[in-house]
């Protein structure tokens, strides 16, 4: 795969080989790099009685987040947002018996850090990230443990932080999402179990749409469906073979 990126390289000054080579550098950063540093950790971290971080890895919530590198925008995630990600991938909000959160957190502050690593001696990985400005030393893996704890000990908290990572607030559309209470595990529609963020609905961030949750908007009332295409995830959209991620 690399000397394949490198050959490839040396003809992306022409724009369907450039977009070509920026997916598949892209590519292989999760499905190759990412992936083994996960299957690395999977026998250090003990994160939960019913999942590892082998599940957590196919999960959209985790995917999704990581895969923010490279959006050429200024958001960038931080040890608390990956310890919040593999908390909704697991569903640890709702089975805290059996979610290790104090694994989860250990494996956050290390993981952050060998993404560093990991795109630092990449050096075709970091030529791309570089051109579209993206500084992965900006990435926070410095955060007091105790404020992660916190975060993790309620299920609106968890849920406001993690949503909140979607918003942009330069856009003026805006999407409700309705959860679970902290003694329930439905959703009843009470605006004290919402949150609301402002989003581009031309490119919502994969692991927005989730079981478990639902969803409206000021302008196209309750949401009913949501598809994925590529990194992004759509509401309402066109329903194509396998690409249904979320349904009322």
């Amino acid at each position: 795969m690399f000397q394949y990126l490198k050959l490839i390289k040396y003809f992306n000054y022409i724009y369907p080989i450039r977009s070509f080579y920026y997916k598949q550098v892209r590519k292989t950063f999760y499905y190759y790099h990412i992936q083994k540093a996960i299957k690395e950790a999977n026998s250090k971290y003990k994160i939960s009685s019913y999942y590892d971080l082998i599940h957590v890895f196919n999960q959209r919530p985790f995917r999704g987040l990581i895969n923010t590198l490279f959006e050429p925008d200024n958001f960038y995630f931080t040890c608390k947002d990956i310890a919040i990600a593999v908390n909704i991938s697991v569903n640890g909000f709702s089975n805290k018996d059996h979610t290790n959160n104090e694994s989860i957190i250990d494996f956050a502050y290390n993981f952050s850090s060998e993404i560093k690593k990991i795109i630092k001696l990449d050096l075709i990985l970091s030529e791309e990230l570089q051109r579209i400005n993206k500084n992965v030393d900006l990435i926070f893996n410095n955060i007091d443990r105790d404020e992660i704890r916190n975060t993790l000990s309620t299920k609106k908290r968890i849920f406001y932080h993690y949503f909140k990572t979607f918003e942009d607030l330069r856009f003026s559309e805006k999407i409700t999402i309705f959860h679970q209470s902290e003694s329930k595990t439905w959703v009843e529609w009470n605006r004290e179990d919402s949150i609301s963020v402002y989003l581009n609905l031309q490119k919502i961030r994969e692991g927005f749409f989730m079981v478990g949750f639902d969803y409206s908007s000021e302008k196209y009332g309750r949401l009913y469906r949501a598809t994925n295409n590529g990194y992004y995830e759509y509401f309402n959209g066109e329903i194509k073979r396998n690409n249904i991620v979320w349904q009322n």
